[in-house]
């Protein structure tokens, strides 16, 4: 886990002005060692930095070098092979091949043994080493060979080609810009803003949070002139210019499974994933919510902890609150009853949050949906202070086995799509019990998505929002399945939320220097999961329903039976009405129009006074206007 940042101009040197300040930014993300790589017209040098091993120290400091046709940076922090052999930038085969790596590659172990069965001879113990040998044997085909989290540039020095690499879903970010033929890339856009010719918000990013709370599901970003390259993506960089393509998509094929069949598979991919993810030569721990998702991984590792006779090593973390209606204190103190693992708490305080803010929006960089990213920010902070350096968290298990309200009204409207109004009926008739809404509340969500995906939905793409100043247009890409439920799983995985849930996962772990994997995201279980027929997810009142059946017996009863669906919250609703009162009025005391002139200030004003004085409740609304504001504070002052 670490922060690469680089720059590229094969047909002229680029000058490197201002580049070690700015990857210094990124500082935070690995503070165990740093190192660069340099080419200028043919000549190679291998760099140090202010915080290099001492080992490095008789390279060339970076500042040295004025000017260069490529220029890789990395910052470590050191997960597999702890020593000075898994400095980067590693280069191979002589000088071939040079690369910089950010996350892990957990089957590393098993790609190493085929890959010295193939002749290739490794020095280190290092995931990167083999990583880079993978690359070297079958070029762009290794990335899905590769079952891990990534983002990686690597370099060919006989072709002068610089081939950029990020993970199936994601996990890891990795930010370009292009300005005239120079490529810039980093793991943080705040690298790439020291070298924009001007700093300018893109309005169409902007206006999609405004209305819907989505920042990540694009290329582009809310910074003009910035592009994050897709999840399961690459891209080509040479002296002919930038190209990029997918490297693998989500499979169609359908499995046919009982639920016990799928107990059993279920129960051999996520093991298999979580004994890859506890591959460390650091301290590993998890976080723990009173759900079913973190829950299970945490009682899956108590097994396999059993099994190597690891003892009790393993720490969890939760954050819980004062408010008990917001608080799962007493599921989670079942499991760790059940586990005997030690435990520490965690009270998230909206005291903190006003002196914490700037430096959280600085670590996220894009606005944030809720104060959750705050409970897990706090988190963080505190499992920085222990031995621990490696996390275990659930993300992702909804998005692949149905766990939201609208994968319910997605599937009523498939079976009302495929003309079974009495499937329809009885799937609305359970959601009205499992979510306490009323039968009508039920249809109207899942005409929602008819509508949406039908030729209707294209006509009313655009429609007026009392709060903009123009007429708003939805994001395209909605319908992507044909199958309506399995529509709305592929939505969250791919354009909300999960790619937002990631980013916030990324800057809150590395903020401080921590590594976050999540067992639910290993490609194998997705494509799994992705593949089972709908009643093995929702059935009746049940949701999530093969991963239940897993959970049998492993877990504790009360868990297993909740039907609550809290996820990882906060009390966001009274802090905002109590402790953040001021920051939220100083927000709306802004020029918000001249901040952003697709908001009419007017309307915004008057809906805000109807929030403070009690005529209207859409705290999420409050929220995103007063985020909108604070991150154009911090990034334009």
């Amino acid at each position: 886990m670490c922060g690469i940042s680089g720059i590229a101009n094969f047909l002229e040197p680029a000058s490197l002005a201002g580049y070690y300040a700015a990857h210094l930014r990124l500082r935070h993300r690995g503070k165990d060692d740093e190192g660069f790589f340099a080419v200028h017209q043919e000549r190679v040098w291998y760099c140090r930095g202010d915080d290099s091993l001492v080992i490095f120290g008789h390279y060339p400091h970076i500042e040295a070098l004025s000017a260069a046709n490529l220029v890789l940076g990395h910052r470590r922090l050191s997960i597999i092979d702890v020593s000075p052999g898994g400095h980067q930038p590693m280069s191979y085969q002589d000088g071939r091949y040079t690369m910089i790596f950010n996350g892990e590659i957990y089957n590393y172990i098993e790609l190493r043994d085929e890959l010295q069965a193939l002749g290739h001879r490794f020095t280190t113990q290092s995931d990167a080493e083999v990583l880079l040998a993978a690359f070297a044997q079958w070029d762009t085909g290794c990335f899905n060979r590769f079952n891990g989290m990534w983002a990686a540039a690597i370099y060919d020095h006989l072709i002068q080609r610089l081939v950029l690499s990020r993970d199936r879903f994601g996990v890891k970010p990795l930010y370009y810009a292009q300005i005239q033929r120079t490529l810039y890339f980093a793991s943080e856009v705040k690298f790439l803003l020291s070298f924009l010719p001007r700093l300018a918000v893109n309005e169409g990013r902007a206006v999609e949070f405004a209305v819907q709370s989505v920042v990540d599901h694009h290329t582009e970003t809310m910074f003009q002139d910035v592009y994050q390259l897709p999840p399961a993506h690459y891209a080509i960089f040479d002296a002919s210019g930038f190209s990029q393509q997918a490297y693998w998509r989500l499979p169609e094929r359908q499995a046919r499974l009982t639920l016990a069949e799928g107990r059993e598979q279920l129960l051999d991919l996520l093991s298999s994933s979580i004994r890859l993810r506890l591959r460390s030569d650091v301290p590993v721990g998890s976080l723990l919510s009173g759900g079913l998702d973190s829950t299970t991984i945490v009682c899956i590792v108590r097994r396999l902890l059993e099994e190597s006779n690891a003892g009790n090593s393993f720490d969890l973390f939760s954050a819980v609150f004062l408010e008990e209606a917001y608080s799962e204190r007493r599921y989670i103190e079942e499991t760790v009853a059940q586990t005997q693992l030690p435990i520490h708490w965690i009270y998230p305080d909206p005291e903190r949050l006003a002196e914490t803010l700037p430096v959280l929006m600085h670590h996220q960089e894009f606005p944030i949906r809720s104060l959750a990213v705050y409970s897990q920010w706090e988190i963080m902070r505190q499992v920085s202070q222990t031995p621990i350096v490696v996390l275990l968290n659930g993300q992702g298990s909804d998005e692949i086995f149905g766990g939201y309200t609208a994968h319910y009204f997605a599937l009523i409207a498939e079976y009302l799509r495929r003309l079974r109004p009495g499937h329809a009926y009885r799937q609305a008739r359970a959601l009205a019990q499992a979510r306490e809404i009323s039968l009508l509340q039920g249809f109207a969500g899942a005409l929602r998505e008819l509508v949406k995906s039908s030729p209707l939905g294209s006509l009313t793409r655009q429609r007026r929002v009392a709060y903009l100043s123009q007429p708003y247009d939805e994001p395209q890409g909605w319908r992507q399945q044909q199958d309506l439920f399995r529509n709305a799983l592929v939505r969250n995985l791919t354009f909300s939320a999960l790619p937002e849930y990631l980013r916030y996962e990324d800057r809150n772990s590395m903020a401080f220097t921590l590594e976050s994997r999540l067992p639910f995201m290993d490609y194998r279980l997705v494509e799994w999961a992705m593949s089972l027929p709908a009643e093995l997810k929702i059935h009746g009142t049940i949701s999530k329903r093969v991963l239940r059946e897993a959970a049998q017996g492993l877990i504790p009863e009360s868990i297993l039976a909740r039907r609550d669906k809290m996820g990882f919250v906060s009390p966001q609703e009274l802090w905002q009405r109590q402790a953040l009162a001021p920051l939220l009025e100083a927000a709306f005391d802004q020029d918000l129009q001249g901040r952003f002139p697709f908001l009419a200030e007017k309307k915004c004003q008057e809906m805000y006074a109807d929030y403070q004085q009690g005529r209207r409740n859409d705290w999420p609304w409050v929220w995103r206007i007063a985020n909108l504001v604070w991150w154009h504070q911090h990034w334009w002052g």
